[in-house]
């Protein structure tokens, strides 16, 4: 994004309007995928208690304090990032149809 705004509203370079709409559309996308695979997760650990169990003693066993928790803390979390690698698999995200007919 930096090379982007250096160029914001120069010939070669995006409008302010475009890279607006540009952002939207990553957000809107990234987070809908991401909303899906956190549901399907969610569902199959409700499903299974023991899996749901050894999930959370895994979490809870690795941190004292909640500021502890961030990016490079949680990619430690082994059995977390097995289940949500199963859950992708078992529950990938798709695209949905469009349902605006207007």
């Amino acid at each position: 994004m930096t090379h982007v705004q250096k160029h914001i509203s120069t010939p070669t370079g995006m409008s302010i309007e475009e890279l607006q709409e540009t952002c939207n559309a990553l957000i809107l996308g990234g987070s809908e995928t991401i909303a899906s695979a956190i549901s399907g997760a969610i569902y199959y650990l409700l499903r299974s208690p023991s899996k749901m169990d050894k999930l959370t003693k895994e979490i809870r066993s690795s941190f004292q304090k909640k500021t502890e928790i961030d990016f490079v803390s949680t990619n430690r979390l082994t059995y977390q990032a097995a289940v949500l690698e199963e859950s992708l698999r078992i529950f990938p995200p798709r695209k949905r149809p469009n349902r605006n007919y207007l």
